[in-house]
Order: structure tokens, then sequence, then C-alpha cells
């Protein structure tokens, strides 16, 4: 007997017992189904979903002539890759290519601006950067003591 035989069979008699049941029987049967498709297609969503964690590494650097937010992309090539500062300041980069040996300086007073297109204070110390390309993005708290 090959195994689309024994299927087959398995089949025939569940369909059988399912006739001879009762209503009740039937009815958590159709529940557990409902369930099961219902668990089934949460995973899809979940898994086909194509966002992703970013690994980019975001550190606040004091410098001369301006301050700079370094950036550091661990995972693969971003492609139109926006960085925001405590919500108010915003900077653009076409890409932000991978490697642990490249990292990209934005120059607080050239890169950021905000809504009204003004640059942030020189002194100025960001506590919050948000990085995002695409539908993925990484919040990333400065002031938090580093691993």
């Amino acid at each position: 007997m090959s195994f689309a035989e024994t299927i087959r069979d398995q089949l025939g008699d569940l369909r059988e017992a399912l006739s001879r049941a009762d209503r009740f029987a039937r009815m958590r049967l159709w529940i557990v189904g409902a369930l099961g498709i219902d668990v089934l297609g949460t995973l899809l969503v979940v898994l086909l979903s194509g966002s992703r964690t970013l690994a980019v590494d975001v550190r606040f650097v004091e410098a001369f002539p301006s301050n700079q937010v370094m950036l550091q992309n661990q995972g693969s090539m971003l492609s139109d890759v926006k960085i925001t500062i405590d919500g108010r300041y915003t900077a653009h980069l076409k890409e932000l290519p991978p490697g642990s040996m490249h990292a990209v300086g934005l120059e607080m007073d050239r890169e950021f601006r905000d809504d009204a297109k003004v640059a942030p204070p020189r002194d100025y110390k960001p506590r919050m950067v948000v990085v995002s390309s695409g539908v993925s993005r990484i919040d990333i708290d400065l002031q938090a003591p580093r691993k």
C-alpha cells in the first residue's frame, strides 16, 4: 500500500467518523479548524511582512568644528536612509554601505534640519536617534550606557 493510498483511506475513515458524530463534535472540530487557520495565517503574515531590524550602530561625537552623529552599518546595504534626532531634526542619506571599517559622520550643523530648515544649535547633544530605511527602523537611546 502506497503513502497516497494510506492517506486516502485515513481521510475516508475521518469522513465517516465525522458523518456519524453529533453536532457538538462537529462544532468543536470547526472551532479547532478555524483556530488553526487563524494561527497559520498570523504566522504567515508575520514571517512575510518583510520588516527587519536594522543593524546600525549610532554614536554622538563631540568634534571640531562641528559635533557629529556617526553611523556604522553592521548589516546589508541600506538605501533612502532617514536619520531623526529627538523627533525634531532630520537628515537623509541616499545609501549607507555596510562594513565595520566604514562609518559615516553627519555634522550636526550641516546635515540636520528641522521642519523650518533650521539647524540645531552648535552645542546640541541629541538624546534619541531613529534610523529608518523603507519599512525598517531602529530607535537608539544615546543616553543609555553602552554595552
